[in-house]
């Protein structure tokens, strides 16, 4: 335990292990088991259902489990009702016979017409120590037979100048029922009492958004009308608006005329017969303003040709329908006039200007014809990266290709993607905006008639076509490392050509013709194509030597024609690079290390795994040339039972360039015993490194060798007052820094203290591998999570956090000296006491943020005003024994520290404030976190004396022998070093953490 006596020659403080065990054994099972965490506490059923409606009043929750639930877990603080609003139901809980069941009944009956949410905590145990892994939330609404409310409008009865090109909103009272927002119930009418086609769009639930498909004329009455009574706009519940809605309002005046934009067909071309022209506007029309004097369409003949006129829904675009087809070799004119009598908006504002357009018609009368596409219908095993194609026999008009006409479909409906002409406009390809769902059906739908695709002559696909197709189930698309890498000018002469994949191949896609290799001028290039590592590498290996100076192309087809996973997936491109053969072959052999979870040579050998779990890690490197071949990784396990064998450990590992990583499957174990771990890596040439061998021991864990049977929970004691002063040993830290203000003058105390601990107990997770809140991030996540308050019913271990060293004096402010030590835990070997208390006085345990206060005050001290440490630069804003304002005595605090504060748009005072703030809480909790692992990490079995297999390398005061400056388990700490370096576990206190590791 020592102390730091010359603080500038040495800014370190000791944290420390106590000797010895801490509380009662909850008593895991013993003898030999199977090296697993149990896994997490599930809800399997539950009444109500999620987003259930209609839910009596006198309902209760009704919970099942696949574990047997702790009685006393069952509290409202890790089971609760509570409106949307956050006030809680008040309760009771009620077991069946098997204790998995759980029924909470409220005290009285709930309200109707009201939405509640039931919320569990993740530390809900089972009899088994298992917990939850997430908090879980469901909602629900209870009996509702009120109807829903319209409160508010965009439009009201009467109004004028309302904007004609504006959306119409409808906002209700509470939620609605999606199925009852349709052009029956929520509609338009003009002043002629006529239907007008709008779009209806439901948002957050309660606001209809009604969007006239056509622009609204100006200074015109129209009727807004919500359908209510016996029929009409439902809630959830399925009740229906008590009464219609209606409001009549005029648009403002409209002095704009239309603009003519495009005419189609195009003066002086050559369109089919049975073409149907279109004339486009800047703003929808009136089709009936389409008359003799404002369309004309006449022959050569000076016949007139009749039409029928058809628009779009937003009528912007009108389409000439003749009554009859156009005279072959006839010359047609198309007049569209401009001034009095022309065409019109829906307003009655005339075209200013025409246009006149002239073509011939041709003989070419045939529509397009499919020919092929990718996928090809009904395809199965797609690739999610898929850009499907559809060719077609001859050009496409460019000018009718578009998402209205082509698009891309699954049971959803539209998926967002881009649509275009490639390949000469003779075939269209869709992007989509994002990888496809695997495993799903999609349709590519193509529009075919009068409004659909087109040849540039304007013959119509004669119908629609739908082309389906089903996506690969495997979620993750196909990556490769190739080499010799792009742009290599300095080949060596004896190189082969490698490539490995991230999953395994569908062999019968690779061949000469998907793997090609040439000469810059594009001569082919003669060799031998393999797949080889359990259909994880391809080989190319050439017939004849390269060409010294000659340079190479090799191409990797992507598509799907090219080189694709089992599961169908393809690259979305071809991969291909170009190398430089050099004036010399490569003779050198690469360096090769082999390594057991991960440690250093210095710590690898003699270690004891359980049968599945461990990682083998290895690491190959070509100095000179820098062409190491990972498809030639090979690791050789030589123990009982008949290890893998290198081709399936290849097969099933990660790969990188200089880097193979295995884990050991536990579907697949190794039998207990001794064994010897071989690894090689080649070169491009295919010179052989050998590593250094590794002999280990594979152990059948039991509950006495390993830290964690299930998640650990660890309480961090926030609430101890240990000096005995009336408030906690947090907030005597707060007050101290000036996190928080003596007497809470702004009531800004609580919710500082909640930013404090949360931030330390974020901090504290990272380093075991979790999320801030402790979530799960996946099979490198530690089996500890940590709790900021008694999680009732779990066992669990308590540790104190803040204050003073309690072997030290109780009195001690600002200016007294630090006792140097930073925490103490109890050492317990393999976990042994998972109920270990960390919160004693004598011994002094936990973790003593007011030591590092004192200990970096007494070092501010010294060299101010000559010199501002790193410490003193963030705290003399704050603390007030060093001339700072704490927080909750500034006048920006209040407005700064709440949840809703906005930076951006924040005063510079404030802005300053904040940073001085948060910048010092983020440093603060950042080094606690880091101690408070630390002493956590002594609490579970870090660190043991002694070489492996005896123990992790620690040395006599139980913390790793040898440390690195970031080592959490190092016996001194700088708080310099606390807040810029990134601090974590020595590999094998990871590995014994993740239960890679089995101690004696």
């Amino acid at each position: 335990m020592g102390r730091t006596t010359n603080a500038l020659a040495l800014a370190a403080l000791i944290t420390a292990a106590a000797c010895g065990g801490g509380g009662g054994s909850t008593g895991g099972s013993s003898g030999s088991t199977p090296l697993s965490l149990t896994g997490d506490l599930a809800l399997t059923e539950q009444a109500p259902a999620a987003d259930a409606v209609q839910v009596a009043l006198d309902a209760s929750i009704w919970l099942k489990f696949d574990g047997i639930v702790v009685r006393e877990a069952c509290t409202d603080e890790n089971l609760w009702l509570a409106t949307t609003d956050g006030v809680r139901v008040p309760g009771a809980f009620a077991f069946d016979s098997t204790g998995r069941e759980v029924r909470f009944t409220p005290s009285q009956a709930l309200r109707a017409e009201t939405d509640y949410t039931w919320s569990m905590s993740p530390f809900l145990s089972d009899t088994n120590g298992r917990i939850l892994a997430e908090q879980v939330s469901f909602g629900f609404r209870t009996f509702d037979q009120r109807p829903p409310l319209l409160i508010a409008s965009t439009v009201s009865e009467n109004a004028t100048g309302v904007d004609r090109l504006a959306n119409l909103t409808l906002t209700f009272d509470e939620a609605l029922d999606p199925a009852s927002i349709l052009d029956t119930n929520v509609y338009l009418r003009d002043v002629y009492g006529g239907g007008y086609g709008c779009a209806l769009e439901l948002v957050d639930g309660n606001r209809v958004v009604v969007d006239p498909l056509a622009d609204l004329a100006g200074d015109r009455r129209y009727r807004l009308i919500v359908a209510g009574g016996t029929r009409g706009v439902t809630d959830r519940a399925g009740n229906v608006l008590a009464q219609a809605w209606s409001a009549t309002f005029r648009t403002a005046l409209d002095p704009t005329p239309p603009s003519l934009t495009s005419v189609w067909p195009a003066t002086q071309v050559a369109i089919s017969s049975r073409a149907q022209p279109e004339i486009v506007f800047d703003e929808s029309v009136d089709p009936a303003s389409v008359e003799a004097t404002s369309v004309t369409l006449i022959d050569d003949h000076s016949n007139v040709q009749h039409l029928r006129v058809s628009a779009t829904s937003d009528q912007r675009k009108l389409r000439l329908v003749p009554t009859s087809p156009f005279r072959k070799g006839a010359v047609m004119r198309l007049t569209v006039a401009g001034g009095v009598g022309a065409v019109t908006d829906v307003s009655g504002n005339p075209l200013t200007s025409g246009s006149l357009v002239q073509w011939t018609v041709g003989s070419d009368d045939v529509p397009p014809n499919l020919v092929s596409s990718v996928p090809t219908a009904d395809s199965s095993r797609v690739s999610l990266n898929v850009r499907p194609r559809v060719a077609f026999d001859e050009v496409l008009d460019q000018g009718a290709v578009s998402a209205a006409t082509v698009s891309l479909r699954d049971s959803r409906g539209a998926v967002s993607a881009t649509v275009a002409l490639v390949a000469s406009n003779t075939t269209v390809e869709i992007t989509p905006s994002a990888a496809l769902r695997k495993n799903t059906n999609y349709t590519v739908h193509l529009r075919g008639g009068p409004t659909g695709l087109r040849d540039p002559a304007g013959n119509v696909l004669p119908q629609d076509l739908g082309l389906p197709f089903r996506t690969a189930d495997d979620s993750s698309l196909p990556e490769l490392i190739l080499l010799p890498a792009d742009g290599n000018a300095a080949v060596p002469t004896s190189t082969h050509i490698s490539a490995v994949f991230d999953s395994v191949l569908d062999p019968s896609t690779v061949s000469g013709t998907t793997l090609r290799v040439a000469t810059r001028s594009g001569t082919p290039v003669a060799g031998t194509v393999s797949v080889l590592r359990g259909n994880r590498a391809v080989r190319f290996v050439p017939r004849d030597p390269w060409t010294p100076g000659g340079w190479y192309r090799v191409t990797l087809l992507g598509g799907p024609t090219g080189v694709r996973e089992v599961s169908g997936n393809w690259f979305a491109a071809d991969e291909a690079h170009e190398f430089r053969i050099g004036f010399t072959a490569d003779a050198q052999r690469p360096n090769v290390r082999v390594s057991l979870n991960g440690a250093a040579d210095a710590r690898r050998n003699n270690m004891q795994v359980p049968s599945s779990g461990f990682t083998i890690d290895v690491f190959g490197q070509d100095p000179t040339n820098y062409a190491l071949d990972p498809t030639s990784f090979a690791v050789t396990i030589v123990g009982p039972g008949g290890p893998p064998g290198s081709d399936p450990v290849f097969a099933q590992s990660v790969v990188e360039r200089e880097h193979l990583r295995w884990t050991a499957p536990a579907s697949a174990p190794l039998l207990p015993g001794e064994y010897q771990l071989h690894a090689s890596a080649r070169d491009l040439s295919g010179n052989e490194g050998v590593a250094e061998s590794i002999a280990f021991t594979v152990i059948a864990p039991s509950t006495n060798r390993i830290p964690f049977e299930r998640t650990h929970v660890v309480w961090v004691r926030t609430d101890l007052d240990r000096n005995g002063n009336g408030r906690s040993d947090f907030l005597d830290d707060m007050i101290k820094l000036g996190f928080a203000a003596d007497g809470d003058p702004q009531g800004l105390n609580d919710r500082m203290f909640a930013i404090l601990r949360d931030g330390t107990l974020a901090q504290a997770h990272s380093l075991f591998g979790r999320g801030p809140d402790g979530a799960s991030l996946g099979t490198g996540s530690v089996a500890i999570r940590f709790s900021p308050r008694r999680p009732l019913g779990v066992a669990h271990m308590q540790i104190a956090l803040g204050g003073l060293d309690p072997e030290g004096s109780p009195r001690r402010d600002y200016g007294d000296d630090s006792t140097g030590v930073l925490g103490r835990a109890y050492y317990d070997q393999y976990n042994g006491q998972i109920n270990d208390l960390n919160i004693a006085n004598n011994p002094g345990l936990g973790v003593f943020g007011g030591e590092l206060f004192l200990f970096q005050a007494q070092i501010h001290r010294r060299v101010w005003p000559g010199f501002v440490t790193t410490f003193a630069r963030r705290f003399m804003n704050l603390a007030p024994g060093m001339n700072g304002t704490p927080v909750g005595r500034g006048v920006h605090d209040a407005t700064v520290i709440a949840a809703n504060f906005d930076y951006a748009r924040a005063t510079s005072e404030q802005r300053v404030r904040y940073d001085a703030i948060f910048r010092a809480a983020d440093d603060w909790a950042t080094a606690i976190g880091i101690i408070l692992a630390h002493e956590v990490g002594h609490a579970v079995g870090l660190v043991a004396e002694g070489p492996s297999p005896f123990g992790l390398h620690g040395d006599a005061s139980l913390h790793d022998e040898g440390a690195g400056v970031a080592d959490v388990m190092s016996p001194a700490v700088g708080y310099d070093s606390l807040i810029s370096l990134n601090y974590a576990f020595r590999d094998l206190d990871l590995a014994y953490l993740r239960q890679r590791l089995v101690l004696k």
